[in-house]
């Protein structure tokens, strides 16, 4: 499902599996963003098939994420 969610967010809700967000939620700001990391984390506790995925699809966007968890974790 993750992947799917980014998907749905990377389209801004045009390409929908039929469950998720509607199109109005991906028109706040940034929400993209939020989605990639809340799916991404997501993954990464819960569901090693699904991070393969997300990696292997988006990975400019993975190594962006793990920069910020970084930073994040360095304060």
């Amino acid at each position: 499902m993750n992947v799917s969610d980014i998907i749905n967010g990377v389209s801004k809700g045009e390409i929908n599996p039929g469950y998720g967000h509607p199109i109005e939620y991906w028109a706040k700001y940034k929400m993209q963003a939020v989605e990639f990391f809340a799916e991404t984390t997501s993954a990464m506790i819960n569901n090693p098939e699904s991070l393969l995925q997300i990696k292997k699809m988006f990975p400019n966007a993975y190594k962006e994420y793990l920069r910020v968890v970084e930073d994040i974790a360095n304060g």
